[in-house]
């Protein structure tokens, strides 16, 4: 799993990378994806971020502010909850 922080230029500022099981769902490795780097952020000490994603049915439940399918549901919660610090 990987994720890139890049500034108002498009200039990467920070990356992580971490090896991670392969998961045979689709929209939850991208949703568990999402949660990483919403935690990254907060680690790193960014607050105004824009998030970005591949797969639009995530992008979408969070966009809408709740859980998609029950197999990501709960982490897009968890994300929703993450995001509200920020």
């Amino acid at each position: 799993m990987g994720v890139i922080v890049r500034d108002w230029r498009g200039e990467a500022i920070a990356a992580l990378s971490i090896p991670t099981p392969l998961s045979h769902n689709v929209n939850e490795w991208e949703a568990l994806a999402c949660r990483r780097a919403v935690q990254f952020v907060g680690e790193i000490g960014l607050s105004k971020v824009i998030f970005e994603g591949d797969l639009s049915v995530v992008i979408n439940a969070l966009s809408q502010g709740h859980g998609c399918s029950a197999s990501s549901g709960n982490i897009i919660e968890d994300i929703l909850f993450l995001v509200a610090d920020f």
